[in-house]
Formats: structure tokens, sequence, C-alpha cells
């Protein structure tokens, strides 16, 4: 699958798609990003280890109606426009969730992660990897999991300062007098 992807991005590279430049610009990278409520469905950042090693952080929106967020961490292997990794089911179990930017209470997080977790098992140890590619001049992210034989659509995503204010939220929170 990585070999798969790499043929897809070879040649020039395109700025924005170098993941580890933006990296070291310190900068994350914001899927579905609303710059006017300054929202992401899913914000992933990178550490590089001095050894190396790459972890990307993911912090995602749950539902698109309520400001429930998961963020777990994985180790990648970052190649320019590729991203790949397999997040396992030891990373998952240290997954946190956050309601309306705060983190739950540990009791209330294991009880919350182990219902989310039923449904997501059964990725654990697949391989995912990502491309960036730039299409009519907006970045798009898209990616492919091992044995799953879909085509799974682009997402379009900005790289932004972690100073920037964006966050992982729904675009407009539901009104609670309604």
């Amino acid at each position: 699958m990585f070999a798969s992807l790499l043929i897809l991005v070879s040649g020039s590279a395109v700025p924005g798609t170098d993941i580890m430049a933006q990296v070291r610009a310190n900068r994350v990278l914001c899927s579905n990003p609303d710059g006017a409520t300054k929202t992401c469905s899913t914000i992933a950042s990178y550490t590089l280890a001095p050894n190396g090693v790459v972890t990307e952080t993911a912090e995602l929106l749950i539902s698109p109606n309520q400001p429930i967020t998961l963020e777990m961490s994985t180790t990648v292997k970052i190649d320019g426009a590729v991203n790949c990794g397999a997040l396992t089911l030891p990373e998952m179990q240290k997954g946190r969730l956050r309601l309306s930017g705060t983190l739950l209470p540990t009791d209330r997080n294991e009880a919350a992660l182990r219902g989310i977790l039923e449904k997501l098992a059964p990725m654990a140890g697949r391989e995912t990897c990502e491309v960036l590619r730039f299409e009519a001049g907006q970045l798009f992210k898209y990616g492919q999991v091992e044995r799953i034989d879909i085509k799974l659509p682009g997402k379009a995503v900005k790289w932004v300062a972690r100073d920037e204010g964006f966050r992982v939220a729904p675009r407009k929170l539901p009104d609670p007098l309604k």
C-alpha cells in the first residue's frame, strides 16, 4: 500500500505536501478547516523524537453536531506527502475524550472509551496511509486502510500554526434553547 501511494505522489514536491517541512515549521494539519469559526473536524500534530521516530497525535470530532472529541497517538512513517501508521489496541485504550475542549475525568473517560473501542477494535493494527495532494488550488488528504477495499473521498486540509487558534469542534454548536 505504501508503495502505491508513493507512486501517486512521485515527481516534484508541491509546497504544503511535504509533511516534515510543515512539522519543522511547527504547524498542525487541520481537516475540513473553517476559517470563520477556526474549527477543524480533526487536528493532527506530529512530534519528532531525537531518534527520528515520528508520533502523530490526532484529535477528532466524534459527531458533527456534538462538541465531543477523541485524541489518540501512534507512531507513523513519513515520506514526503505520505504518512503511514497502524494504531494498536493499547494505543486506542490510551485515548482521551474531551467535552467542549475539557478532558473527561478518568472514570468517565474509561467508561465512554470502552463503548467507542467496541466499534474501533476491528481496525486495530491495520496500516492506514494518507497522502496529501493539491487539486484545483486546494490541499486534500486521501486515506486508505489496509484490507478495506473502499476508495475514500478526499478531505480538504490546511496546515495551520499551533498558535493560530484553530480547534476541533463542530462548526456551529446546536442552540440549547431549540
